[in-house]
């Protein structure tokens, strides 16, 4: 059973595909049935989208301005 603790220990990792498919799946459950928890991991996947689109995007030629 994961709870509110175990979800925000072990996110970096699910976010990152690092846990096994049952790990996985506890934590989407929680996740699914926890509103703090939902708003929490959708928030965080965001910004992580966020941050590879934004990493992927080539600098303008030319420097810093």
């Amino acid at each position: 059973t994961v709870n509110c603790d175990m979800l925000i220990e072990q996110l970096s990792a699910f976010l990152d595909g690092d846990l096994s498919a049952p790990e996985c799946a506890r934590i989407q459950r929680h996740a699914r049935q926890c509103p703090r928890c939902t708003t929490l991991t959708e928030e965080l996947q965001g910004t992580i989208g966020l941050c590879r689109r934004a990493a992927a995007t080539p600098l303008p030629p030319g420097g810093p301005l």
